[in-house]
Order: C-alpha cells, then sequence, then structure tokens
C-alpha cells in the first residue's frame, strides 16, 4: 500500500515538476517575444524620432519665453497654421508664390508637383499626428506656400528689393523685423528638402550658398558665403541647416576640439585643472593680460586661445546681438534638447561660455569696442539682462571648449606670465599713471648725472 501510494506520489510529484517545466519555458519564451517586441518596438520609435517637434512644455518656464517659441507674424507648418493673430501674413504668401512663378500656370503647376511628390515624406516629418486634419492637397497648397514665403525671404535679404516692396504693401515695412526670427522658430519649421527643392528650380547652384549667407547675416551680420555641406544625410529643416553652418569650424580646430564622446554632465579633470573653476569673465581676463581678438571665422567652434611670453590672445567669432538673434540662439538650443536630435549641444555650449565671459556691462563694452559683440540693444545693461535671459537649462558639453578653458586657466595661473600684466592693469591703466612714471624716470636720471659731475667735473685743458 505504502509502495503503491509512494508511487502514486511520485507520478504526481512527476506530473508537477514537467507541468511546472513547462510554464517555465512558456514563460521565457513568452519572456523572449516580449523583449524582441520591445526591442522592435524601440527600433521603429528611434526611426520615427527625427520629427519636427514641438518645444517641450518644461522649456517654457515662464510667459516671457512665449514668445521666444511662438511665431509673431507668419506661422509656417502645421503648428500655428489658421491662428486668428497670424492671418494677415497669409495674403503674403499668395504674393510671393505668384512672384517666384512668374504668375504662370506651367510653373505654377511644376512648384505644386514637386512638393505633392514629397507628401508621404512631409507627414512623417511631424509628430503627434498634426498632419491627419489634412489631405494631400490641402497639405500640399500649404507646405508649397511656405516655402516660397522662406524661398523669397532669403532672396531679399540676398539683394531682390522686390521682395520687401511687397512686404511693405501687405503688411507694412514695421513688422519685417518680427518676420526674421519667426522663419527659424523650432515650431515654425517645414521640411528641409521642400525648400531646398523651389529654391533649386528657382536658384540653382546658389541654392546652398544663399542659405549659408542667410545664416550669417543672422547672427554675424556679415552676408557672406558659407556653403551648407550634406556629408550624410539633409537637414530635416531650416533651423537644422543653419545650425549645421553654425558649428561648421576651420578643419584643423575642429580636429583638435571636436569629440564624439558626449559628457554632458561630466566634471573633467586633467593635471590638476578643475574645469568648473574656469568662469572668468572679460575683466578677470584681461587683469591676466589677455587680449580679444575678432576672428575671421563664423562658427562657434572657432574660439582659440594663444598663450605668449607675457599675454594671451583669445580669438571669438563676432555676432551681432539682438532680440532676434537671441530668439534664434534660444530655438537652436531647444533643437538641440529635442527627441532625435543629432546635435552635441554646440550652441547652447557656446551660450554658457558667452554668458561666463560677459558678467556686468563693462564686460559687453569691451568685447563691442574690440569688435567681437555687434550691440543691438540701447545699451550694454540690456544686453547683460537679456543674455542672461537665454536658458541652457543646466546643462553643458564640457568637452567642446575643453583645450581652450585649460589653455586660459593654464595662462592665468602662470606668475611668471601674468605679474607684468597685474603691474600694468592695477598700476598704470591710466595714461597720466605712464606720463608720471616716465617724468619720475627722467628726474632721476638727471639726478644721477647731476651728482655724478659734482664728483667727477669736468676739467678744461689749457
Amino acid at each position: 500500500m505504502g509502495k503503491i501510494l509512494a508511487t502514486e506520489n511520485s507520478n504526481v510529484f512527476d506530473v508537477f515538476i514537467s507541468d511546472l517545466g513547462a510554464r517555465n519555458e512558456a514563460k521565457e519564451t513568452v519572456h523572449l517575444l516580449d523583449i524582441h517586441d520591445l526591442d522592435k518596438t524601440y527600433e521603429d520609435r528611434s526611426r520615427r524620432r527625427r520629427q519636427i517637434h514641438r518645444v517641450p512644455p518644461q522649456l517654457r518656464r515662464s510667459d516671457k519665453k512665449r514668445s521666444q517659441y511662438d511665431p509673431m507674424v507668419v506661422s509656417l507648418g502645421p503648428y500655428h497654421h489658421g491662428k486668428e493673430e497670424l492671418q494677415a501674413a497669409e495674403d503674403i504668401k499668395h504674393t510671393f508664390f505668384n512672384r517666384l512663378t512668374s504668375n504662370t500656370s506651367t510653373k505654377k503647376n511644376i512648384f505644386y508637383d514637386t512638393v505633392l511628390d514629397k507628401i508621404d515624406e512631409i507627414r512623417g516629418c511631424y509628430a503627434n499626428d498634426c498632419v491627419n486634419n489634412y489631405d494631400d492637397k490641402k497639405l500640399a497648397t500649404m507646405i508649397l506656400l511656405d516655402a516660397c514665403f522662406i524661398v523669397a525671404f532669403i532672396e531679399g535679404l540676398s539683394g531682390e528689393t522686390d521682395v520687401f516692396l511687397d512686404w511693405h504693401q501687405c503688411l507694412g515695412i514695421a513688422t519685417l523685423q518680427f518676420a526674421v526670427p519667426d522663419i527659424l522658430l523650432l515650431e515654425n519649421q517645414i521640411p528641409f528638402r521642400v525648400v531646398k527643392s523651389i529654391l533649386d528650380l528657382q536658384r540653382g547652384k546658389e541654392a546652398d550658398e544663399l542659405i549659408g549667407k542667410f545664416s550669417n547675416w543672422l547672427l554675424s551680420a556679415d552676408f557672406k558665403a558659407t556653403e551648407l555641406k550634406i556629408v550624410e544625410r539633409h537637414p530635416l529643416h531650416l533651423l537644422e541647416a543653419c545650425h549645421r553652418i553654425l558649428i561648421i569650424a576651420d578643419e584643423d580646430h575642429a580636429t583638435q576640439n571636436h569629440t564624439s564622446n558626449l559628457s554632458v554632465f561630466k566634471l573633467s579633470k586633467q593635471e590638476g585643472f578643475t574645469m568648473d573653476r574656469t568662469a572668468r569673465s572679460v575683466t578677470d581676463l584681461k587683469a591676466k593680460g589677455i587680449k580679444f581678438i575678432p576672428s575671421s571665422a563664423c562658427s562657434v567652434r572657432d574660439i582659440k586661445f594663444k598663450s605668449g611670453a607675457f599675454r594671451g590672445e583669445l580669438h571669438l567669432p563676432v555676432r551681432m546681438i539682438w532680440s532676434n538673434s537671441l530668439t534664434v540662439v534660444s530655438n537652436m538650443i531647444a533643437y538641440e534638447v529635442s527627441p532625435g536630435s543629432d546635435s552635441e549641444f554646440e550652441v547652447l555650449s557656446y551660450t554658457n561660455f558667452i554668458k561666463s565671459l560677459i558678467e556686468s556691462p563693462e564686460d559687453a563694452k569691451e568685447l563691442q569696442e574690440k569688435g567681437i559683440l555687434i550691440n543691438r540693444f540701447q545699451n550694454n545693461e540690456q544686453l547683460v539682462e537679456e543674455l542672461r535671459g537665454v536658458d541652457t537649462f543646466g546643462i553643458d558639453n564640457f568637452d567642446i571648449f575643453k583645450d581652450v578653458k585649460m589653455e586660459m586657466e593654464k595662462h592665468c595661473r602662470c606668475k611668471a606670465k601674468t605679474w607684468i600684466a597685474d603691474l600694468i592693469h592695477t598700476r598704470f591703466s591710466s595714461p597720466w599713471s605712464v606720463t608720471a612714471l616716465l617724468a619720475a624716470m627722467f628726474l632721476v636720471c638727471l639726478s644721477f648725472l647731476q651728482t655724478f659731475f659734482a664728483i667727477h667735473p669736468c676739467t678744461r685743458r689749457s
């Protein structure tokens, strides 16, 4: 009987073990399937994330920030399309469209078909399914008019004065200054391929050069050519295209400073050098014998420091500072921190670097006198206040300007290189001090000669 019970229990136990093993295998299979599905979902999402996103609500920390991210005059793309306060600019879009097509049906159809052929790509460029409310024809028409607006505006800045005459007739010239930053707002973008296609139809080989000129004019008040180089893939939108132009550096300098290792939240330490001790203003650096030289380059990466025997030189790109340029910088930073961005926080890190240099109106005045800053505000106090208002959200890529900061700090800590600069800065900053020193030295020389000839008088020979 006991054997029978033991046998029965063994059978039951074997059945239980086999059932448990089957369940574990099933769970493991389900688990593997889940992980596979998750990997596939992640890959799909990673492909879809290269889109034109809205500015995250966390970046809109105050009511003032809304003006930096929302259009004032014209809506481009679907995010702000149809807003009542932006309807006045819709007429100028049709005017520019007729101007670019010479108001001929043949050219209008070519432009329209060019956009319609890309309609699926256009739909995939926007997040949040905001384009689902538009059919293909309505969406193509909207994007076509917006692209013609951008192309005509860029042509106007390149010298086509008739464009701004049309603007003055429709909206008045006073609204023109608000349209400049509207074109480069993150939420006011359309696919770059569409803009490039229309610009190619209109200007041919000059298209890339015009985009480079537009970017340089906006940030440095210099309408010089910088070609947009498309190395791997096309920019997603015009803001990204201008961002690429802005971070193109000289090849030697780019090799020296560019890094693929994004250490955003890391403080680097090398040879006893602590990165968080490099926040020195223009006034502090000047006292250490560092001069500020305007650079001929436009890139934010082209910041160079040269240390000499008794003085150093900090080369900085020329920048025009006004409300529109700071708005563009804020939107470039928003682009850099948006999902799917390929950036390494170059503009954000450059902004942090400039903010560390300009802590007072005296700092801004020094850079302005050296021709590095072109101040379009009323005074330097307003410039400093507006610059402080550019939010970088506590993020920085310390590797971008690491070499420059290290060389500057080494120069400032070297006693032999800075004691003469300290003496000149503290004792002889005024020209009257130098005059007094020369006069004193002259009197000492006279006293020495007088004493010498008193001891050794000249005797005449008979």
